[in-house]
């Protein structure tokens, strides 16, 4: 070699071309996982405006005194509670609606038990004026995009709504009818 012969820094384009590669896969994997990310946390955040929802029809039954229906419908996918003036079971429009959730594009109000059988269509209970329900509820939402379940369960004794991961085990084995 000569003395005369200057080293020329810089990248050859395949260097080039496979640093361009790893971004792209990089950032490829980080919109999938953004993407996951954010189905996941609006089905959290859907599966507790459904529990808040109930509290807040349970709040209103102990503290008007009267009893509140609650239907879940599994078909049009809500949550609804109000005062059954007639005491017929059907929510008719002169009665007064206490709250209503209505699951959003994206997540699903899955299915359901009350007492012990799983039920689809729409079920229905009531929160009495003790604040304590009339069954025992159990309502499955599920994130369309992630499949993933969240639980929402009324006790039956307290009338206390609780927030659970996942779906119960006789729900995914389909023991119960």
């Amino acid at each position: 070699m000569s003395k005369n012969m200057k080293k020329i820094k810089g990248f050859t384009l395949l260097e080039l071309m496979s640093v361009v590669l790893i971004l792209t896969v990089l950032a490829t994997m980080s919109v999938v996982g953004f993407r996951k990310a954010i189905n996941h946390q609006r089905l959290i955040g859907e599966t507790n405006n459904a529990a808040a929802t109930l509290k807040v029809i349970g709040t209103e039954a102990r503290v008007s005194k009267r009893n509140i229906r609650v239907n879940v419908d599994f078909d049009t996918e809500s949550i609804i509670g109000w005062i059954d003036s007639d005491e017929d079971g059907i929510q008719d429009s002169a009665e007064k609606v206490i709250e209503k959730f209505t699951a959003p594009k994206g997540v699903d109000i899955f299915s359901g038990f009350f007492g012990s059988k799983r039920f689809s269509g729409i079920a229905t209970f009531s929160f009495l004026d003790d604040g304590k329900a009339s069954k025992e509820a159990i309502v499955v939402i599920k994130g369309i995009v992630t499949s993933e379940f969240k639980t929402v369960a009324v006790n039956m004794q307290s009338g206390w709504i609780e927030v659970h991961d996942g779906a119960p085990p006789n729900l995914k084995s389909g023991q119960l009818e």
